[in-house]
Parts: structure tokens; C-alpha cells; sequence
């Protein structure tokens, strides 16, 4: 018995729409993932690339400066921006904040992680900071956690408070690094824009 004509048509637009449906399921849960969120940031922020990281986050694996004791808590004014000709910034969507660092910071990348606890932390790395002292040493320079526990406080330099939430600036230990000079420039960069870290604003 013969087909009636148009059925094969209706078939195949069928298993056409289905294919589409497919795709786009796929497509969407590869750019909505959990992925942890990385982005290189050359030294001029609006040339920056996002990059995800297929990595589940990860607790902080103690590379991060042990004597960081007693954060002083710092005061945000909000209301005035930091002079642009000493800092610049990145804004960091996971944790809705704008971080700002002084602007001889060298280009850097960041990726988003949870601990274990579900602490959630911004973690700014560089490439020429890896060095070969420690087991997977990614070049860590600085942490910015949000909501820091008990544990994850002793190892802050400094804190502060935005809207009701508390973030606390962790700076690595230079154990692992292979270049400390570099190391300082880093940290002493984030930590003088620390105080100017705030809300971020789409």
C-alpha cells in the first residue's frame, strides 16, 4: 500500500524539530552549567576573555597565607569612586561585586569556587606566578571570600561589610610561588583597592 503523499514530509520536519530541540537543550546546559566561572584579565579589563572551567570548586587547599591573623575591617565609602588613574576594576557577577585593584597590577584570571561548606570565594590567579614547589600550584595571589566561617576568618587580612554581607580579602602564602616579587605586586595591588570593593551594579 502506497503512502500518502506529504506524510514522509510531515516525518521528517518532525525529526527535524526534535534534532532542534535537542541542540538547544545541549547548547543551554553548556552555558548555564555549574561550572565555576573563569575570566582572564589582561591589564586593560575591557580586552578581558571569559573562559569556563569544567572544575567543581574546590576548598581552599591551604596554600593561602596562615599568618593573614586579626582582618582590620575596612570602611567602604560608596559614594565616591576610586580615582581611575590609580585604579582599575572587575566586576565579579557570582558574588555581585565590583573588585577594585591598583592599576601596575600585571594581567591576571579569576575563577569563582565554592569550599565544601558552601562558602562561595573569588580566587585571582596569575600563570606567572606557578611554580613547581607545590602540587598543582595554580599561582593563587588573593582570595575574596563572601560570608567567611570561623576557620576560613583566621586566614583573612582584611574584611568588610556591603549591604549586610561580609567579604574577607585572603592573600597565598609565597611557599608556592615562583616568583615573590611578583607575588607582592599582586597582593599589595588587591589590597589597596580592597577598601573600595563594593556592590556590583549591571
Amino acid at each position: 500500500m502506497r503512502e500518502k503523499p506529504g506524510k514522509g514530509i510531515r516525518t521528517t520536519i518532525i525529526v527535524f524539530v526534535v534534532l532542534l530541540v535537542v541542540i538547544g537543550i545541549i547548547a543551554a546546559w553548556r552555558a548555564y552549567g555549574n561550572a565555576p566561572d573563569e575570566v582572564e584579565v589582561s591589564n586593560t579589563p575591557d580586552t578581558s576573555t571569559v573562559q569556563t572551567d569544567n572544575t567543581e570548586g574546590a576548598a581552599n587547599d591551604g596554600s593561602q597565607d596562615a599568618t593573614n591573623e586579626g582582618a582590620a575591617t575596612e570602611t567602604v565609602d560608596t559614594t565616591t569612586p576610586p580615582d581611575p588613574a590609580t585604579f582599575s576594576s572587575i566586576d565579579i557577577p557570582p558574588l555581585d561585586v565590583t573588585v577594585y585593584y591598583t592599576n601596575n597590577a600585571p594581567g591576571f584570571k579569576y575563577q569563582v569556587l565554592r569550599t565544601s561548606s558552601g562558602t562561595s570565594y573569588v580566587e585571582f590567579l596569575s600563570d606567572d606566578l606557578v611554580g613547581t614547589k607545590c602540587t598543582n600550584d595554580e599561582g593563587a595571589f588573593a582570595s575574596i571570600i563572601e560570608e567567611p566561617s570561623g576557620s576560613e576568618a583566621q586566614t583573612l587580612v582584611a574584611t568588610t561589610s556591603l549591604d549586610g554581607t561580609t567579604y574577607g580579602l585572603s592573600l597565598a602564602s609565597p611557599t608556592c610561588t615562583s616568583n615573590e616579587s611578583l607575588l607582592a605586586t599582586y597582593q599589595t595591588a588587591f589590597k589597596d583597592g580592597f577598601s573600595s570593593l563594593r556592590v556590583f551594579e549591571e
